[in-house]
């Protein structure tokens, strides 16, 4: 199969130019109150049996069915979610300096006060105004996912483009130009699917447009990547009103340890008066690679949709293979079948050769008989090299799934509705970029530009974080104590925080979680939980005395955890990190060895494989919002709260000493003595 990788440039916003067609309901009665009619259908879905066919719901009174989440049917046709239902939009204004009072400078500035219409081409009724900031920059939460005409007639400049919004987080960068002067917009395509490190070649395109009413003399255009290597064609020549010119561009990207990383291809555009536009197209490469192969008896049709992107690849045939990128955890693959013939279901398989993936089954022998996954069938792994085996399932009218692959190669498959496959993992692989944006690779940015860290109270701190923009975003925030408390890795020593941090700091750092307890020494409750920049460990600070901040953006899921018990052998089951806890009545003390020894020697609920917690686990079912103790999820019946809890996990400069946790507040401490006595929980997966 021959794929198109496009990735539309988000400095003049996405084009919107798909070749799919659209099926729109009119909206009749545009008077209407609209706002709560399908509002949770708002965005573009794609046919599942025809990934050409798109639908795209605004405000029309349409039956929908839902099948699952992110599935529905409209007149029996089934669609998956191909969009955001809402979109966080920001960016920023620029307009060209020189036409206006300072003409020496012969740049692009920041636009102050100008105003944007955003308009739903399909529905009349979904528009909204911006106005850009004292920094130029705008924010908008109201829209739903669609495409948009932008607007913008201000006395910096003109501009007139159609938008393509399809994710939750979307960032534009906008340039304007008087009416009689050019203006460029680049996008950049290749003929691979995806791009993987490790050096080999990859050959693309990058077309520039002048989107401005003159022509422009001159135009030369220059292409580079930090950390890339790139080789282009050069050739100065004139560009019309509305012609495009195409450079070819060949890339190769530097091998890697994160699963996916982000690029930023730079487009450099000069004309005769030495005017320049600096625009910025993101390239995400990847790591590694895994090949999915789905077979059937017959004839299949479904699609694979590849996450925070634009791709989606048809199935409709009886075998399909394909090599995909790995993935993180919280961007899963997913993939919608529909079952295509009569009057019984058809078996489908994901199969296994050399380093495919390969999905098993309780019983190998299913015969005619109809076996739905479930919880019964739900994990893949990579099968030894050389080996082939092949495995089938049976599969309803409609059945979505969700595939989340590990750096090992291995993936998580479940059907909707069931566990998500996230993991607990301090091995996290950290990237840091060249504006000191250090991201975790799990949907979290965190600020490591300066070394001068802002240093305040907390409401101060929350200030700075929500007026600081930096690598163009300005949805910076204070983070959550769970996102400051994951942030220190205590395998590695001290300072316990990974090496792309450059700036770092012995003291305390603001979470913005107030603590609850209103026991001994919080009486007011005005204190908020601290983590040490440097060891690791907890504490309680005044909020009007001062700590330093390390800002953070980005959606995380520490805290969104979902348990269910099991009364009958007294064990909790979480759901989100697939751990088995015990919670008997009776509570075990003892020193550290014996804690080990009798969680690895414990018989218990029908397993064997039990052990003593690490404090990554322990912290995960720890709760520092409840306003009383003990400081544990409420499902958990027999924790106590008189002592601490053991981990597993080794202080790293002193080998007599553990990580500990209480659950009298919630607090952690790295002071476990291995001849004291705590409390033992025992953990499985």
């Amino acid at each position: 199969m021959f794929y198109i990788f496009l990735i539309p440039l988000l400095f003049l916003g996405c084009s919107g130019n798909s070749s799919s067609s659209t099926t729109l309901i009119k909206e009749s009665e545009p008077e209407e109150n609209i706002s709560i009619r399908n509002s949770a259908y708002w965005g573009s879905w794609i046919n599942v049996e025809d990934a050409t066919d798109q639908l795209y719901i605004t405000t029309e009174k349409i039956e929908i069915e839902t099948v699952a989440e992110n599935v529905i049917k409209v007149d029996e046709t089934v669609y998956l979610r191909q969009s955001s239902r809402n979109v966080n939009l920001s960016g920023n204004i620029f307009f060209d300096n020189s036409y206006f009072e300072e003409k020496e400078l012969k740049d692009f500035v920041d636009a102050v006060g100008v105003e944007m219409i955003l308009r739903n081409i399909l529905d009349e009724n979904i528009f909204a105004t911006v106005v850009t900031d004292e920094n130029g920059t705008f924010k908008n939460s109201s829209l739903p996912a669609g495409v948009y005409t932008a607007s913008v007639n201000s006395k910096f400049g003109y501009l007139d483009l159609e938008l393509d919004l399809k994710r939750e987080d979307e960032y534009l960068d906008l340039q304007l130009a008087e009416s009689n002067a050019p203006n460029f917009q680049a996008t950049f395509q290749t003929n691979a699917d995806f791009l993987y490190s490790g050096g080999e070649q990859y050959d693309g395109t990058v077309t520039v447009k002048n989107i401005g009413s003159v022509r422009a003399e001159g135009v030369e255009i220059r292409v580079s990547i930090e950390g890339a290597t790139v080789d282009q064609d050069y050739l100065t020549r004139p560009l019309g009103s509305e012609e495009s010119r195409e450079t070819l561009v060949h890339l190769k990207f530097p091998k890697q340890s994160e699963n996916a990383k982000d690029y930023n291809l730079t487009v450099k555009i000069k004309d005769d008066d030495n005017r320049e536009w600096v625009q910025y197209i993101p390239i995400r490469v990847h790591k590694d690679n895994f090949k999915l192969h789905i077979e059937s008896v017959s004839d299949l049709k479904g699609v694979l949709y590849y996450p925070n992107s634009d791709e989606v690849f048809l199935l409709n045939s009886r075998n399909f293979s394909m090599e995909l990128p790995l993935q993180k955890e919280d961007t899963p693959y997913i993939l919608a079948i529909v079952n295509s013939v009569e009057g019984g279901e058809t078996y489908y398989g994901i199969g296994a050769d050399n380093n495919n993936i390969n999905l098993t089954s309780p019983d190998k022998n299913i015969g005619s008989g109809s076996l739905e996954p479930n919880d019964k069938l739900s994990y893949a792994y990579i099968l030894n090299l050389g080996e082939v085996q092949h495995s089938y399932i049976s599969l309803n009218d409609i059945d979505y799934w969700k595939i989340a692959t590990e750096e090992s190669g291995s993936m998580q498959v479940s059907e909707e509705g069931e566990a998500n496959s996230t993991f607990l993992r301090v091995d996290v692989e950290y990237s840091r970029n060249s504006n000191g944006v250090v991201s975790n690779g799990r949907g979290l940015e965190w600020e490591d530009y300066k070394e001068n860290l802002f240093f305040g109270t907390l409401e101060f701190a929350e200030k700075y974080c929500e007026e600081l923009t930096l690598d163009r975003k300005s949805d910076w925030r204070v983070p959550t104590f769970k996102e400051l408390w994951y942030l220190s890795d205590r395998d590695i020593g001290i300072p316990t925080i990974d090496k792309e941090f450059h700036f770092l700091k012995d003291e305390f750092f603001w979470s913005n979680q107030l603590v609850t307890y209103s026991g001994l020494h919080n009486e007011t409750g005005s204190k908020a939980w601290v983590v040490s920049g440097y060891e690791g460990f907890d504490d309680w600070r005044e909020k009007e005395e001062e700590a330093f901040v390390r800002c953070v953006r980005g959606v995380s899921s520490y805290e969104d955890l979902t348990f269910q018990r099991d009364d009958k052998n007294s064990i909790v089951l979480d759901t989100t990190h697939n751990l088995y806890w015990i919670d008997e009545v009776e509570v075990n003390s003892g020193d550290f060895e014996y804690a080990k020894e009798f969680c690895d020697k414990r018989t218990f609920g029908g397993r064997d494989d039990w052990k003593l917690p690490t404090i990554e686990e322990l912290q995960s079912i720890a709760n520092q919002k409840r306003s009383e103790r003990p400081f544990v999820d409420s499902i958990f019946e027999n924790i106590r709260y008189d002592n601490w809890y053991w981990s597993s996990t080794p202080v790293s400069d002193n080998e007599n000493y553990k990580w500990k946790i209480s659950f009298n507040d919630g607090s952690s401490s790295d002071d476990g003595f291995v001849s004291n006595s705590l409390y033992i929980l025992c953990v499985t997966e």
